[in-house]
């Protein structure tokens, strides 16, 4: 939220913002999870690790870059499925994940938002049920803007 907030702050109006992350569902991770494997690095290399794991915290489904979008105050021209990582499919298989990305976009390897800097950007100081607030019930700090 901080890097967003920087890096959008020091662009102009209409300025623009390309966001590109891992899909947490894409076409090989499925895949995986239906062979008994796992979507994520090796267990090796978490346990055997010396120091702070620094790996992926996170990776995104479509849902939360529409959220990073609003949450940030963009507008968003673009969001959908990108094909990062097809250099490294075998040949062989990449007219069949062509194929099965087109038909179904949403397992694609990863996700792209370009989005634009409004007129009168704010970006949202929290969302109520986020876990950013201090009430009681665990509630966030509501629908207020900066």
């Amino acid at each position: 939220r901080a890097i967003m907030a920087w890096a959008i702050g020091r662009l102009r109006v209409g300025g623009i913002v390309v966001v590109s992350v891992p899909n947490a569902g894409n076409v090989r991770k499925r895949i995986d999870l239906l062979s008994g494997r796992t979507n994520l690095p090796p267990f090796d290399s978490y346990y055997w690790y010396e120091g702070v794991w620094r790996g992926h915290v996170r990776e995104y489904v479509r849902d939360d870059l529409r959220r990073l979008a609003r949450y940030s105050g963009l507008e968003v021209l673009h969001l959908d499925g990108a094909d990062h990582m097809l250099a490294r499919l075998p040949r062989r298989l990449k007219g069949i994940y062509r194929g099965v990305t087109a038909l179904f976009p949403g397992l694609k390897d990863s996700w792209l938002l370009v989005a634009r800097k409004p007129a009168g950007w704010q970006m949202l100081e929290g969302v109520a049920g986020s876990g950013g607030g201090r009430g009681a019930d665990g509630g966030g700090l509501g629908w207020a803007q900066s």
